[in-house]
């Protein structure tokens, strides 16, 4: 039951990542017709698509994560594998931690 609710958190992480990066080109895209335009609300639109490319980041960071864990607990990946993953994943998360930071000075 367990890795049952960890292969849906996975796909539903997936899924909520797609999402996230069709909403960030929708808004970027959005963003420069506004900035082209010189209408006010352009910033609204760059927030928006910054903040979409936040939850991306962190969806295909829980994503990957979750999926590793499922497929460690199934006994198809190797500790060694689910090791290197971890250990990928953290860096990942750092690098991520330090752009989401830079980005977050802009809102």
């Amino acid at each position: 039951m367990a890795l049952e609710l960890v292969r849906i958190l996975s796909q539903w992480a997936g899924v909520i990542a797609f999402l996230a990066l069709f909403g960030c080109f929708l808004a970027a895209t959005a963003a420069v017709e506004l900035s082209r335009a010189m209408v006010d609300t352009a910033d609204e639109a760059f927030r928006l698509a910054r903040r979409m490319a936040l939850l991306g980041g962190a969806c295909v960071l829980l994503a990957g994560l979750t999926s590793t864990l499922y497929w460690w607990g199934v006994g198809v990946a190797s500790a060694a594998a689910a090791l290197g993953m971890a250990t990928g994943l953290g860096l990942a998360t750092a690098a991520f931690a330090v752009a989401a930071r830079k980005l977050c000075r802009t809102f």
